[in-house]
């Protein structure tokens, strides 16, 4: 009699790992897979699928029915959805974008709040000689810019205090909520830096129709495009931006 004793699997590093979990996320995508199926599909001993596979549920990437096996879990639904509707507002928000770029020939960027932080979706261009780039996926402290500003001024000072470290910084955040108070009123907000490039911006919320500023656009420049004086001048074009990518959505 002929016995098959399996080769043991030689040590995974953290990378091997990570692409062996994205294997099984993958292998799922279409439906409930047995763990015997995914051993052979993936080409791994039962016990490594069943570890890989225990984490992802763990985490709520993967759930797991008995007799059926895993499928896609809560998260990756979660984040499936979310990249959906994030394609859809681009898709949705590009023609203002571009014609604003186009009239001011200043980068408009699209943002949106995620984990805390402001996360980038898309760029339309600068038409200058000197180009400022907001790679889509880059992420930036929120009350650090115009678009972080423009993404919380409605929600208010409870919201605003969250984002300092009081009272450690309660002198800088007077500053803060006197600036999102004029927000509030303007319906755009602004951000200068202080140091390098002096790079300025200008931002205006996009609204659902629940009232929820679930996107803001900024425009980005220089001084030597645009004066601090000139800045806040550009605040009806935002705003009018805005509005329109607010009705695109869905608000009235």
């Amino acid at each position: 009699m002929n016995l098959h004793v399996p080769t043991p699997e030689a040590p995974i590093n953290g990378s091997q790992t990570l692409m062996r979990g994205l294997d099984i996320v993958e292998a799922v995508g279409d439906g409930s897979v047995s763990l015997a199926e995914l051993s052979e599909r993936l080409g791994l001993t039962r016990a490594t699928a069943y570890r890989l596979a225990g984490a992802l549920v763990a985490r709520d990437y993967l759930s797991f029915t008995p007799r059926r096996g895993y499928a896609p879990g809560p998260k990756l639904l979660k984040l499936g959805f979310q990249a959906q509707q994030a394609s859809n507002l681009i898709q949705l928000a590009l023609p203002a974008m571009d014609r604003l770029a186009e009239a001011t020939l200043d980068a408009v960027n699209l943002g949106i709040m995620d984990a805390g932080m402001v996360l980038y979706l898309r760029q339309s261009p600068s038409r200058r000689r000197v180009v400022l780039r907001h790679e889509p996926g880059i992420r930036n402290p929120v009350r650090h810019t115009a678009l972080g500003k423009s993404l919380v001024f409605a929600k208010g000072p409870e919201a605003w205090r969250a984002l300092f470290d009081i009272p450690v910084e309660a002198d800088a955040y007077g500053a803060w909520e006197a600036e999102m108070a004029k927000a509030m009123a303007d319906g755009f907000t602004t951000h200068v830096e202080t140091e390098g490039e002096r790079v300025r911006c200008i931002a205006a919320p996009v609204i659902d129709a629940g009232g929820c500023a679930i996107a803001a656009i900024s425009l980005s420049t220089l001084p030597q495009y645009v004066e601090d004086s000139e800045l806040a001048g550009l605040g009806p074009l935002m705003v009018a931006a805005a509005t329109e990518i607010s009705r695109s959505i869905g608000r009235d």
